[in-house]
C-alpha cells in the first residue's frame, strides 16, 4: 500500500456483529424467526433490524417485543441494537370469556344454573344474579342454585385472570330446555300426587264415602275437587225419603221416584158424608097375600044400649025377638014382665075403652117410587192444592266414581 504524498489519516477497516436473539416467551404459540446477525462496519455503532412476527396462544393478543422488562416495539416495527441482546415476546389475554349458561337440575323447590366457559387465562370469579338484584359472587364455583324459577331473569358474570369480564343470560333454546328440565320435574311430582290421591281414594274415601254415598253441602262446589273421585247433583228439586216401610207403603230400594207437590182429591179420598134431597114424586104400594084375621084378645062381654023403643007393655010376654033386626033386652028374663021391643032402629055395642087387636099379615107388600130423579147441589171448583212440607234447600251430590 503507497501512502499518498501529504498529510492523510489512515482509518482502519472495522467489523462489529451483533446477535439478536428472540424469545417465544408464554402464551406464545410462535414467532416468525429464532436470531438475527446485525453487522457494524466501520465507525457505524448500531444497526437496525425488524422485529419478527408474533403468533400469540388463542385468546391472547400480542403485546409486543420486550428486553427484560421493557417493550421495544412490536412486530414489524424497525429495532436499534448496539449490542448483542434477547428479546422476548409477549402477548396478554384481553379477550373477555366466552360462556353460556344451562340449567342442570331442578327440584319443586329450587333450580340450578351451570356455566361452560372457554377462556385463555381461565375463570376466576363466577357471580350470579335473578331479575335485577346484586350479583352474588360465587368464587370459582360455576354452579349456582336459585329458588325462583323465573329462569328468563337469571345472569351470569364470568372474570378471568386478566380482569376481563363478560356476562350472559339463558338463550333461548337454553331457556326451553330449562323450563322442559321442570315440567319433568313437576310433572313426576304430580304422577306421584295422582297416585297418592288414588292410594287416597281407594283406602280412605272408599271407606268414609264408597261409590253411591250422599254427601250434603250448602257449597256448589263437586265434592270431586276437595274430596276426590267422581260427584254428579242428585236429588235435584227432591227431597229424600228412607228405604223402608213406614207401615202404610214400602220402599223397598234406592232410587225409587214419586210424589207430587200439589194434589187434587178424588170422590174416593173425601170424608164418609151424605146430603140431603126431597124427591119429587109419589111411592105406590101394592099388596098380595092371604085374608088375615085379628089375634084373640081373650075372653069379654060388651052391654047394649038401647037407641029407640017403639013398645013397652007390662006383665006381657012377647017372647024372644022374632027376626034378626029385633032386639029384645030383658030384666032377669023371662021373669021379668016388663020388656022392651026394638023395631029396626038398629044398636051398637057400648064402649069398652081404647084398644087395639094385633095381626098377622099373610102376604108381601110391592113399592115403587114414580117422580123425577132429585139430585143435591154441587160444590168444589176440582182445585188442586199445595202439600209441600216447610223445606230449606242444599247441595246433594251422589259419588259415581
Amino acid at each position: 500500500y503507497q501512502m499518498p504524498v501529504g498529510t492523510s489519516t489512515l482509518y482502519a477497516i472495522y467489523k462489529k456483529e451483533i446477535k439478536v436473539t428472540y424469545n417465544k416467551g408464554s402464551n406464545i404459540e410462535s414467532i416468525g424467526k429464532s436470531s438475527d446477525i446485525c453487522t457494524i462496519y466501520n465507525r457505524e455503532t448500531e444497526c437496525e433490524i425488524t422485529l419478527p412476527t408474533i403468533t400469540p396462544n388463542k385468546g391472547y393478543i400480542i403485546d409486543g417485543w420486550y428486553s427484560g422488562s421493557s417493550k421495544v416495539g412490536n412486530p414489524d416495527d424497525k429495532y436499534i441494537v448496539s449490542n448483542n441482546v434477547t428479546l422476548t415476546a409477549e402477548a396478554i389475554d384481553n379477550i373477555p370469556p366466552v360462556c353460556t349458561l344451562k340449567v342442570t337440575g331442578a327440584t319443586e323447590n329450587t333450580v340450578t344454573v351451570e356455566a361452560t366457559c372457554e377462556d385463555a387465562s381461565g375463570i376466576s370469579k363466577y357471580e350470579y344474579k335473578i331479575n335485577n338484584g346484586n350479583y352474588i359472587n360465587n368464587e370459582k364455583d360455576k354452579t349456582y342454585t336459585f329458588d325462583s324459577f323465573d329462569l328468563s331473569t337469571i345472569k351470569l358474570k364470568a372474570t378471568d385472570g386478566a380482569g376481563n369480564s363478560i356476562e350472559v343470560a339463558l338463550t333461548e333454546e337454553r331457556l326451553n330446555e330449562g323450563y322442559e328440565l321442570i315440567y319433568n320435574i313437576f310433572n313426576k311430582k304430580y304422577e306421584e300426587l295422582l297416585n297418592k290421591k288414588e292410594k287416597y281414594e281407594n283406602e280412605f274415601l272408599d271407606k268414609t264415602y264408597p261409590v253411591g254415598s250422599i254427601y250434603i253441602t250448602n257449597s256448589n262446589i263437586n265434592p270431586s275437587e276437595t274430596l276426590g273421585g267422581k260427584w254428579e247433583a242428585y236429588a235435584q228439586g227432591r227431597t229424600l225419603l228412607g228405604v223402608g216401610s213406614n207401615g202404610i207403603d214400602n220402599y223397598i230400594s234406592s232410587g225409587l221416584t214419586g210424589g207430587t207437590e200439589n194434589v187434587t182429591l178424588a170422590t174416593i179420598n173425601l170424608p164418609n158424608h151424605s146430603h140431603n134431597a126431597t124427591p119429587l114424586g109419589t111411592i105406590q104400594s101394592t099388596f098380595s097375600g092371604k085374608k088375615a084375621e085379628t089375634s084373640s084378645n081373650g075372653n069379654h062381654n060388651h052391654t047394649y044400649e038401647f037407641m029407640t023403643t017403639t013398645q013397652s007393655k007390662e006383665g006381657t010376654d012377647y017372647g024372644q025377638p022374632q027376626h034378626d033386626t029385633e032386639a029384645a033386652a030383658g030384666y032377669n028374663y023371662p021373669d021379668f014382665i016388663n020388656r022392651l021391643l026394638v023395631n029396626n032402629a038398629g044398636w051398637k055395642t057400648t064402649s069398652n075403652g081404647t084398644h087395639t087387636h094385633t095381626y098377622i099379615a099373610k102376604g108381601t107388600v110391592e113399592s115403587k117410587y114414580i117422580g123425577e130423579q132429585t139430585n143435591t147441589s154441587e160444590s168444589g171448583n176440582n182445585t188442586s192444592f199445595n202439600i209441600m212440607n216447610p223445606y230449606i234447600v242444599t247441595y246433594i251430590w251422589k259419588r259415581i266414581g
